[in-house]
C-alpha cells in the first residue's frame, strides 16, 4: 500500500471515526501486567507500512518522532501512571527539522496507564487523562507499540473470536468489528460500508490478510456507528454502479492487533481502536 493511499485511509478514518514472568518483564501470555519504570526504559515503535511511529524512553525522558515530527518529553511514574509534559517540538518542513512553537493545546500534561505483555515485547498506552474521553490530538483512547529487536511471541489461537469496535465505549453500538475463526477472517468497517472476507497469517502481533471476497452496504451515517444487531445485515456483492470494486485496502493487506484478555488493540488505516470480545 503506498503512502497516498495511507494518507487518503487515514483522513478517512479521522472523518469517520473520531469524533481512550517478574514484574519487570510483563506477562508472556497477555493478561494484565502492572509495568514499572524500568520495564518501560529502551526503543518502541509501530511501522505502519512505512508510516512509522517511534518511542524511546530513558529513566527521565521520552522522545516521540514520526515521519513528520520530533517531540521531546520529561515523565514521571507513579502508582502505575505515566504522566508525560513536552518540552520540545520540531517538524519536518521540506525534508529539514525544524523548531515549532509549543502551543497551548500541546502543553497539557497527559495522563497514561501503561501495561506491558508477551514477554516485555507489546507495550500498551492506556489514555488516563480526565478530559481525554474521545482522546486528544487525534489519537484514540488506546495505542500500542513493539518493543525494538524482540519478537512478540502472540499466536493466533491468542486472537481468535468475534470482537468490536464500540463507539465511544457504548456495548450495544459498533464502528468496526472483525472475527478470527480457524485461519479465516471477516472484517466490517462500518463508516465505510465495506466488508472483507478471507484468510488470514498472524506474525509478529500482525494479521495479514487474503481478500477472497468483497461486499458493500450502504455506509452508515449515524457518526459511524451501528447497533450490534445490524451488524450482519444488508452486505451485498458490489454491482456494475458500485465505486468501490475491491475496498479501500485492496485485496491483500495487514494491520497490528494484539489481545489482552476480553480487549484488543488494533491499529486500522493509522487510527489506534480498542476492541472488545463479543
Amino acid at each position: 500500500m503506498n503512502m497516498k493511499k495511507i494518507s487518503i485511509l487515514m483522513l478517512s478514518a479521522l472523518a469517520l471515526f473520531f469524533v481512550g514472568c517478574n514484574e519487570d518483564e510483563g506477562s508472556s501470555e497477555g493478561g494484565d501486567s502492572n509495568a514499572t519504570a524500568e520495564a518501560l526504559v529502551g526503543k518502541w515503535s509501530l511501522d505502519l507500512h512505512g508510516y512509522k511511529i517511534s518511542l524511546n524512553f530513558t529513566k527521565t525522558t521520552l522522545d516521540i518522532e514520526t515521519p513528520y515530527s520530533k517531540e521531546n518529553f520529561t515523565y514521571t511514574f507513579k502508582d502505575g501512571v505515566l504522566a508525560t509534559k513536552i518540552v520540545s517540538r520540531k517538524v519536518n518542513r521540506n525534508e529539514s527539522w525544524v523548531d515549532d512553537p509549543i502551543h497551548d493545546t500541546l502543553k497539557v500534561t497527559l495522563y497514561y496507564k501503561p501495561i506491558i505483555l508477551y514477554d516485555s515485547s507489546v507495550l500498551v498506552l492506556r489514555y488516563d487523562t480526565p478530559d481525554m474521553q474521545y482522546g486528544q490530538g487525534g489519537r484514540g483512547e488506546v495505542e500500542f507499540y513493539f518493543r525494538e529487536g524482540r519478537t512478540c511471541p502472540a499466536t493466533a489461537q491468542d486472537i481468535q473470536g468475534n470482537w468490536c469496535w464500540r463507539l465511544f465505549g457504548e456495548k450495544e453500538t459498533a464502528r468496526a468489528t472483525v472475527k478470527f475463526e480457524g485461519n479465516n477472517f471477516d472484517l466490517k468497517i462500518l463508516p465505510w460500508g465495506e466488508r472483507y472476507l478471507g484468510t488470514f497469517t498472524y506474525e509478529n502481533g500482525m494479521v495479514i490478510c487474503n481478500v477472497t471476497e468483497f461486499q458493500v452496504r450502504e455506509n452508515v451515517s449515524d457518526g459511524g456507528s451501528m447497533k450490534l444487531e445490524d451488524v450482519d445485515k444488508n452486505w451485498r456483492l458490489p454491482t456494475e454502479n458500485d465505486y468501490r470494486k475491491e475496498g479501500s485496502f485492496g485485496l491483500h493487506f495487514s494491520f497490528p492487533f494484539i489481545t489482552n484478555g476480553n480487549e484488543s488493540y488494533c491499529n486500522i488505516a493509522n487510527l489506534s481502536a480498542l476492541f472488545y470480545k463479543l
